[in-house]
């Protein structure tokens, strides 16, 4: 479709305007584009959310094969996200073979208590992608501060946002240290415990990332 002819033809209006009292955002694509075109992480995670209304049955075809995501994939974005989860924060010794490490203690032992608060903070952004992961939701991996969106999740354990939001807002000092680290390794342990009874994760999560990125 010539894109641009609609748009003179109808007098479309690109970008932000107000139609009937609505903000609306002018974006046009051709269904070519649409489908073939590569999609970033941002629109397969924008669109994953999106509530369709008055869309053709091809338009929701569309969606629905560019933000489905297979089985072996969701088990690749787990392991991976986990694995990450494990170089931050040491939530036990050893996980299905992979030992786990903690720049958190790194960064606390060098006197860097300011890092060591934003590097607990980076592990709480792998804890929700476990969580957008088992639902199968695409998600933009720059960004860590989509809370809301989770209370509409089907799965993820109860009191997620509560938990999450009580890691975050106490302070960054070195007094609270301690209790961000407990905080956070305890709600650790309950993902990692939620993520096994909702899938079957392999016996060394290490092996099994390698082979699949390969």
């Amino acid at each position: 479709d010539d894109v641009e002819e609609i748009i003179r033809t109808y007098g479309l209006q690109r970008g932000m305007h107000r139609f009937k009292g609505v903000m609306v955002s002018g974006r046009y694509i051709s269904i070519d584009k649409f489908r073939n075109g590569t999609w970033s992480d941002k629109m397969k995670h924008a669109y994953s959310h999106v509530r369709l209304v008055d869309c053709s049955p091809l338009i929701v075809e569309i969606i629905k094969e560019k933000t489905t995501i297979s089985d072996d994939e969701q088990l690749r974005r787990i392991v991976s996200n986990i694995i990450e989860l494990a170089e931050i924060c040491k939530v036990y010794d050893q996980y299905r073979g992979f030992m786990m490490y903690s720049e958190i203690l790194k960064q606390y032992e060098r006197g860097q208590f300011l890092n060591a608060h934003l590097e607990i903070n980076r592990a709480v952004k792998y804890l929700k992608n476990l969580i957008f992961d088992l639902n199968k939701v695409h998600y933009p991996e720059e960004k860590s501060y989509y809370i809301g969106y989770f209370s509409n999740l089907p799965l993820q354990p109860s009191g997620f946002d509560e938990k999450i939001h009580e890691i975050l807002q106490l302070p960054y000092d070195e007094r609270h240290f301690l209790q961000r680290v407990h905080l956070l390794v305890a709600f650790s342990r309950e993902v990692l415990a939620f993520c096994e009874e909702h899938t079957e994760l392999p016996e060394n999560i290490y092996d099994f990332y390698m082979t699949s990125t390969q």
